[in-house]
């Protein structure tokens, strides 16, 4: 599943990366300006952030500090890797919530230029934390299961 939202990712990447070089193209070049570019550059920038988060969450690149993390041992790390995970889920359960309040507000208007509804911009967020919360419940999966291994490590040494 989180390969076909890697590539979705990639894809609104490029998409904005593009719209973006014509964008600038025909601004300065043939001196017409593109009115819906910044409108697809936005949503396609809710969307892959939105995405990506989830993306990140399961591949394990999000920041994170690890100084006392580190000095914890293999039962204490476990523990802290669930409670950390639950508040995770609640706090992506909240975003959610009033993703999706702000997704139907948003059917009631439309982006100027494109008039496609607002509500499936912000639908990026709602979407997105659902992503999110199953990344979390997958990577907190692993731990319980050992299949991710909870290493005791000297504190200060790093990953």
């Amino acid at each position: 599943m989180m390969e076909i939202i890697d590539v979705i990712i990639a894809a609104l990447v490029a998409a904005i990366i593009l719209v973006t070089i014509a964008t600038v193209f025909f601004r300065y070049v043939i001196q017409q300006p593109i009115g819906w570019s910044e409108e697809l550059s936005l949503a396609g920038f809710a969307w892959f952030t939105f995405l990506g988060a989830g993306s990140a969450i399961r591949k394990k690149t999000v920041v994170s500090l690890d100084f006392f993390y580190d000095m914890f041992n293999r039962p204490l790390k476990k523990t802290v890797k669930l409670i950390t995970t639950v508040i995770c889920i609640a706090a992506y359960l909240m975003v959610i919530w009033l993703g999706f309040q702000m997704s139907l507000k948003g059917m009631l208007s439309t982006t100027p230029y494109l008039k496609v509804s607002y509500f499936y911009i912000y639908l990026s967020i709602p979407i997105g934390g659902v992503f999110s919360i199953l990344a979390l419940l997958a990577n907190l999966m692993d731990v319980l299961t050992g299949r991710d291994v909870v290493e005791d490590k000297p504190a200060g040494k790093g990953t």
